[in-house]
């Protein structure tokens, strides 16, 4: 019994005492831009044509030798072996494929090169997508602006968004420069919708910036820039006529000059005062609405059909132009109209 017991010790001894190298041990990883699609997954989404990996092997047998294979057989030798190493032997693998595709696979193998046998085996499956995001403005107070003052003319809102499809979550960053500023100097992260930090002076000119920040920290190579103001539209009346018969009859000419596109309602209202002596229902006299795009546009203004007979007997009329708009309106323009 005591013999037998001491051939188990022995036995068990020499097995301890194996050399680590009967079972190679490998790593492979892959160099930004580059994650798992999802967490825990063992697919990479990678952000070149030309990936970067990194292969990592200790206790290679002797006669055996490290292989990779990209996609299809055959495999090859695994790049350039790198001198300075860690571990007992490393590599780096860059393939170069000609178009974005998914469904890649690097496998790597430490193969004997008497038997052609693996004796250690692993690989990493990845997509390629090359392309960098792209961000838009969307639609916010309408379809065609994408800015709002929620509470304060002096604080803006925008809508913003991925122009492109985006399978994966991005972020995004906002700045707010002057107008003669080619890019940005810092970057916040931001949200759309979210009102921007800066306190706005009601009649100056900014620049928004924003640009999405890709599922793998890529930015948009061409940012969004949008051109606007607090006050974004200055009117001017057109050869103002003397005669509210004069409008009634050809409307009244109005030049809108806008720093950014903008819905308005331009309205022609008569004087409190005169509208409570003539008795009348209502002081307006007529209501103009549309788009004003940036730059100048002229528009006219008509006035209601039937107009009571009495205004246009009267010596002096008071009336002005009021304008509603995203952000201040245009200042009250006053006409002082005679028969």
């Amino acid at each position: 019994m005591r013999v037998g017991r001491a051939l188990v010790i022995v036995v068990l001894l020499l097995i301890a005492a194996a050399p680590a190298s009967a079972h190679a041990a490998l790593t492979v990883t892959v160099d930004p831009p580059s994650r798992p699609q999802e967490p825990g997954s063992d697919t990479y989404v990678v952000g070149t044509r030309t990936p970067t990996f990194h292969i990592q092997a200790s206790d290679v047998p002797a006669g055996s030798e490290v292989r990779c294979q990209v996609d299809d057989p055959p495999d090859g030798p695994c790049g350039t072996q790198d001198p300075q190493c860690p571990v007992q032997q490393c590599w780096t693998f860059t393939p170069s494929f000609a178009s974005d595709g998914d469904g890649h696979q690097l496998s790597v193998a430490v193969q004997d090169q008497t038997t052609f046998d693996d004796s250690d085996f692993t690989g990493l499956n990845f997509n390629i997508d090359s392309t960098p995001p792209d961000t838009k403005l969307v639609g916010l107070a309408g379809p065609n602006y994408p800015l709002e003052f929620p509470y304060s003319t002096r604080r803006v809102a925008f809508d913003f968004g991925r122009a492109d499809d985006d399978s994966y979550d991005s972020t995004f960053q906002c700045a707010i420069t002057g107008p003669g500023v080619s890019a940005p100097a810092s970057w916040a992260k931001c949200q759309p919708e979210q009102v921007q930090p800066p306190k706005l002076a009601l009649t100056a000119k900014y620049l928004f910036w924003v640009r999405a920040i890709d599922f793998l920290g890529r930015p948009d190579p061409t940012p969004i820039s949008y051109l606007f103001s607090p006050t974004p539209c200055h009117l001017k009346v057109v050869s103002p006529p003397h005669k509210l018969r004069a409008i009634a009859q050809h409307g009244l000419k109005l030049r809108m000059t806008c720093v950014n596109a903008v819905p308005f309602e331009t309205t022609l209202l008569l004087n409190n005062a005169q509208t409570v002596k003539l008795g009348l229902p209502s002081s307006v006299l007529g209501v103009l609405d549309g788009d004003a795009p940036s730059g100048s546009k002229t528009f006219t203004l008509r006035t209601y059909k039937g107009l009571p007979k009495k205004l246009f007997r009267q010596k002096k009329l008071f009336v002005g132009l009021t304008t509603n708009t995203i952000g201040a309106g245009p200042k009250l323009v006053e006409l002082k109209l005679h028969r």
